[in-house]
């Protein structure tokens, strides 16, 4: 029995030393072509890996095949909430005539190929084991993997999800939006955590909650969400913890119209468009660091503990105020506040 034992052991180490060179030489492909991806297939069985990243090499070559590995690159190698980058990587794009339409083209070509479809399980696991600082986080992905799934997810319908990937989303919620995956220059800045934590607090109540799903912050900052739950929709998905903001003047103005009668809350089931702008990041907020996971657990505690009607006028803090002019008493209407700062931040909408 004990030979016995001992041929098996042989016979598996045997087995480790012969694939490793095979390893070696996968994850020498990934490094030089798909550096990004290294760690989804550095944890994949050789099985899986290289069948894959034989079907990723076929998928780019051709005559589209520098754009989608630009696309499945570009969450990356660009920090999406800075300006300057988002501009660059628009402008690279525009120098070779090619334009935002056929970016998001090609986010939705990759969300339809095989390959990149079986990449998404694990890529979907591996960004849920690390929160930027190799820690153990379940719920919030680590910042690159999150972008770059709420981008091609944003083309993949819930439908056409690999089975297994729908078990690990679990139930989304479904509703008539659109998703796209980058719109022209837009980025969304820093300060955007802080000012949605300013915007739950009662004295502001400045945060609307549309369809149970996204909580939009009106005020202060631009009009943009937080997706609190996943949601499918008839073209995409949007995922848990990344910013979307409003791509078409109905969906504005039926926020806008929920925050002037102070509703905190909105049920629309008519089409909505958003554009994926980037992952929830955890900052230094009033002098003190608030982790993605704590904010999170934040605003979505204050997103059901939202009361059924907002008062009529709202108060600004010295910060607001101080840019918007002088209120009596520190209060003003939600119309007059939403339109002055607004003019004050010099925002598009």
């Amino acid at each position: 029995m004990h030979e016995l034992l001992s041929h098996i052991e042989g016979a598996q180490r045997f087995r480790v030393r012969k694939m490793e060179p095979a390893r070696a030489e996968l994850l020498e492909r990934v490094n030089v072509d798909y550096p990004y991806l290294e760690k989804v297939f550095s944890s994949m069985p050789l099985s899986e890996a290289t069948p894959i990243l034989n079907g990723l090499d076929s998928t780019f070559r051709g005559e589209n095949g520098r754009l989608l590995q630009r696309a499945l690159e570009l969450p990356f190698d660009i920090d999406p909430t800075l300006k300057e980058d988002r501009a660059d990587y628009f402008a690279n794009y525009s120098a070779e005539s090619v334009d935002d339409d056929i970016v998001s083209q090609a986010y939705a070509e990759l969300a339809d190929n095989p390959y990149v479809q079986k990449l998404l399980a694990p890529f979907w696991d591996i960004a849920k084991k690390e929160d930027g600082q190799g820690n153990p986080n379940n719920e919030i992905l680590v910042k690159g993997y999150k972008f770059a799934l709420a981008l091609i997810l944003s083309k993949l319908p819930y439908s056409s999800m690999p089975f297994d990937l729908q078990e690990r989303v679990g139930n989304p919620l479904f509703y008539n939006y659109e998703v796209s995956a980058a719109k022209d220059q837009w980025f969304l800045c820093e300060e955007s955590e802080q000012r949605m934590l300013k915007a739950v607090r009662p004295e502001l109540e400045g945060a609307v909650l549309v369809n149970d799903s996204l909580l939009v912050k009106v005020i202060p900052g631009k009009l943009t969400a937080v997706c609190l739950k996943p949601v499918t929709t008839p073209s995409g998905f949007l995922v848990p913890g990344v910013w979307y903001s409003p791509d078409d003047d109905k969906s504005v103005r039926r926020v806008e119209e929920a925050f002037y009668r102070g509703d905190t809350s909105l049920q629309y089931e008519g089409f909505m468009s958003w554009i994926a702008m980037r992952p929830v990041e955890g900052r230094f907020i009033d002098a003190h660091p608030v982790s993605t996971d704590s904010f999170m657990k934040n605003i979505r505690k204050e997103a059901t503990s939202l009361p059924q009607k907002a008062p009529e006028l709202i108060f600004l803090d010295k910060e607001l105020s101080s840019q918007l002019g002088t209120f009596q008493n520190g209060y003003c209407t939600r119309k007059e506040a939403r339109k002055q700062l607004r003019e004050a931040m010099n925002f598009d909408f």
